[in-house]
């Protein structure tokens, strides 16, 4: 699973990001839950299963989020596993890693991508006087002033965004 995305090489545009998508002011009440926030917190909230088809000692979280993200994750951090090696991974059930989900974007494509998502959708539908003035700037609807806001920050070159993310692995007991 992955968070929502962050500017690489920003850490300080965090909490301008997480006003946007998470705040009462911002899409924060428009998200279907508990599926965002389960994200949101890398599904720290999810266990292993537990039934006898699986091996409970096996699992593993690998948490994609380099040291700058999730400063409440206490775990080692450890270079990505060498490809070639017979077990790739830390001996540790849990660990963290570098980023490994990033694009660089032109601001067009990123304004593109974020319209896909639902809580905007809902947002926009529950404030039609804002649907009215989207594509207007900083003067348009909250999408365009959060666009706005960022490239006051970053300028107007493409933009490097990255997804802290989770993997879960557990073995399957053979039969």
């Amino acid at each position: 699973g992955y968070s929502d995305p962050r500017v690489a090489g920003h850490p300080e545009l965090i909490p301008l990001i997480d006003e946007y998508c998470n705040s009462d002011r911002g899409l924060g009440p428009y998200w279907q839950e508990p599926g965002h926030k389960i994200c949101g917190n890398l599904y720290r909230d999810i266990g292993f299963p537990a039934s006898e088809e699986w091996d409970t000692g096996s699992g593993k979280r690998v948490y994609f989020t380099g040291d700058t993200y999730y400063p409440d994750l206490k775990l080692p951090l450890y270079p990505l596993p060498a490809s070639d090696s017979e077990d790739p991974f830390p001996e540790e059930e849990s660990f963290r890693t570098e980023m490994i989900l990033f694009k660089t974007m032109p601001w067009a494509e990123i304004e593109g991508w974020w319209r896909t998502w639902s809580a905007l959708h809902t947002y926009l539908e529950k404030h039609p006087e804002e649907k009215a003035r989207t594509g207007q700037g900083k003067d348009g609807d909250i999408l365009d002033r959060f666009i706005y806001d960022l490239k006051e920050k970053l300028g107007p070159d493409d933009v490097t965004m990255e997804w802290p993310m989770v993997l879960m692995m557990i073995k399957k007991r053979r039969v």
